[in-house]
């Protein structure tokens, strides 16, 4: 009997986060409800591929912007499953630096806006579904 593959489940949701000033480049999207939440620009990544490579390539598409991933800032968890049958996967937030400091954002396909504004206020925020690990208490990370 043949064995059958399973695709490629996300090991972790790399979220980048820029910041200027004590505020944070947040993107906002707008729910299946027509009200936005906002979220970091962020890809569900996995060890198929570089994922430093497909956060800096999402980050780019998602903001306008190109940057890097620095170091980690913070870490989490996300529920790729659902309510009833959870599937946690880690999040992990990167410092982003910012190759192009001129370059002001641009929202990319799917996104409807940008804010900046600091963590504490955004967790009081509406998040989207690529945000709500915010919620759950995240550990910082030195740098």
């Amino acid at each position: 009997m043949a064995a059958t593959t399973k695709s490629e489940k996300p090991k972790a949701l790399l979220c980048g986060m820029l910041e200027t000033g004590g505020n944070i480049l947040f993107l906002k999207r707008k729910g299946k409800d027509g009200k936005e939440a906002i979220e970091m620009p962020c890809v569900m990544g996995s060890t198929s591929t570089d994922p430093m490579g497909q956060l800096s390539e999402a980050f780019k598409k998602q903001t306008g912007i190109a940057a890097h991933p620095v170091h980690i800032v913070m870490e989490g968890r996300h529920n790729v499953g659902t309510a009833k049958s959870p599937e946690y996967v880690p999040v992990i937030v990167y410092e982003m630096e910012n190759d192009e400091p001129l370059i002001a954002p641009e929202p990319g396909k799917g996104y409807s806006g940008f804010v900046k504004m600091p963590l504490l206020k955004a967790k009081d925020a509406r998040l989207s579904e690529n945000a709500s690990w915010m919620l759950e208490e995240g550990v910082m990370v030195d740098g």
